[in-house]
């Protein structure tokens, strides 16, 4: 998102938590399982000696009667201001918790925001990562509520450029004026995601999701269908090819989930690999607009560089998203920004890429500044390409077809080192030549 930060405070906040996290840390000193010395807390006094020996004890505690940590929040408040939504208010937070004895149990994260804006825009995600007691269980949860404006440029990675509305489109024997740019879109947003999976072994989880896209009053800003002066979106051509009513749609379905993951920390890790498989079915019955089938696979793997400060690490993401049959409505196709914890494509718009299927990869170096951690720094560059179908004449554009980049740097500020809770601070620009400035609570994967 192209923005111009205003302001950016902080709020941080109730008790720091840690727990046994692997049988390899045991032995290790506290700076190696933590990757900090200081955090935010410790540079502004609001944490007691008597915290620190008792957070410290915890941290070193490999006896069977290690005490569970209570829960560990940061909250972020921000002001903000972007072309698309204006001036804008929000609060985003990180919470790291144990659902079970901190011994055999890993730590559960949750993240979510909720902003408003002077272009009359709600904002409202949360995402969350769950392990039950024993770690039996894993829940993914990825809920949000957009009252959202957003343009889009057509389909595939060669979009403005290649979209079928770039030098207009027929409908009827009439050509349209042409759309050679963003097409600004307003819609409503529900996303209810939600997935249940089962322990097989030690990092192998298998289970269901029941998920759930609504969009509501969907307005293309562009759209004209006077024949004297007709202008035809991207979303209203691909509506009308495929049987969808423009103004709203929805998928809903059942998902077969696979998970491994063996990394350290949900909300940091240091190192271990992460992979997610998932097969989705939208259902009639169940309220989509039409059935279909989309996959999803994805990597994540977490490579520490240095023996004695974890925080040195390479990070590397990709994954892959598409649709294997049927049609899916527009606004619910494959598009940058919309993985679970929205946080691909840095340096472009959400929702920049889209199309029938959209393979990414990222790699990100994370390095402490400081020598107690408190500071460190991101260095990070993506791929991205998406294929779009046939439609009235023109040609599909197959995925890898085009790559489209993006790059850039950031800063990381140590908030609660027990949790690894991290305030971010990213700039990126992408291959269009636009600039693009993020502050999260928390890694982007």
């Amino acid at each position: 998102m192209r923005a111009v930060v205003v302001l950016a405070l902080f709020v941080a906040t109730t008790t720091c938590v840690v727990g046994q996290e692997n049988d390899t840390l045991v032995n290790l000193p506290l700076l190696k399982k933590l990757g900090a010395s200081e955090d935010l807390l410790d540079l502004i006094g609001l944490r007691s000696v008597e915290d620190e020996i008792r957070l410290t004890k915890l941290a070193m505690d490999t006896s069977d009667g290690a005490e569970t940590p209570p829960l560990s929040l940061f909250l972020l408040p921000f002001i903000a201001a972007n072309p698309n939504n204006g001036l804008m208010l929000g609060i985003g937070a990180q919470a790291g918790y144990y659902l079970g004895s901190a011994k055999d149990t890993r730590m559960s994260s949750s993240q979510g925001s909720i902003s408003i804006t002077t272009k009359d825009q709600t904002i409202v995600t949360t995402q969350s990562t769950l392990f039950s007691s024993k770690d039996q269980w894993q829940f993914l949860i990825d809920w949000r509520y957009y009252d959202f404006t957003q343009s889009t440029y057509g389909l595939g990675s060669s979009s403005p450029e290649g979209s079928p509305v770039f030098g207009g489109f027929t409908i009827n024997g009439i050509h349209s004026v042409p759309v050679p740019g963003e097409q600004p879109m307003a819609f409503d947003y529900l996303r209810l995601h939600q997935m249940a999976l089962h322990q097989l072994s030690d990092a192998l989880y298998a289970g269901v999701g029941v998920l759930f896209d609504f969009h509501r009053n969907i307005v293309d800003q562009n759209l004209n269908l006077d024949t004297a002066a007709l202008v035809v979106t991207s979303h209203y051509a691909y509506s009308r090819y495929y049987g969808f009513d423009p103004t709203q749609y929805q998928t809903a379905g059942l998902s077969l989930e696979a998970v491994y993951d063996k990394r350290d920390n949900s909300i940091s890790p240091f190192y271990g690999p992460y992979a997610r498989l998932a097969l989705r079915q939208n259902l009639s019955f169940m309220g989509s607009s039409k059935t279909s089938t989309l996959g999803w696979a994805e990597y994540r793997t977490y490579i520490s560089l240095d023996d004695i400060l974890p925080r040195n690490v390479l990070g590397i993401w990709t994954y892959i998203h598409g649709v294997l049959g049927g049609t899916v409505p527009y606004l619910d196709l494959p598009a940058l920004g919309y993985d679970f914890n929205g946080r691909s494509g840095r340096g472009y718009l959400q929702g920049r890429f889209r199309g029938t299927s959209l393979a990414y990869a990222e790699v990100e170096w994370r390095f402490p500044i400081t020598r107690s951690g408190l500071l460190g720094a991101v260095v990070f560059g993506n791929f991205t390409s998406a294929s779009r179908p046939a439609v009235d004449g023109y040609t599909e554009e197959k995925l890898f077809h085009r790559f489209r980049g993006a790059a850039g740097a950031g800063l990381r500020i140590m908030a609660l080192k027990y949790s690894r809770t991290m305030i971010g601070i990213d700039m990126g620009y992408s291959s269009d030549g636009n600039t693009a400035i993020y502050f999260s609570v928390g890694d982007a994967f």
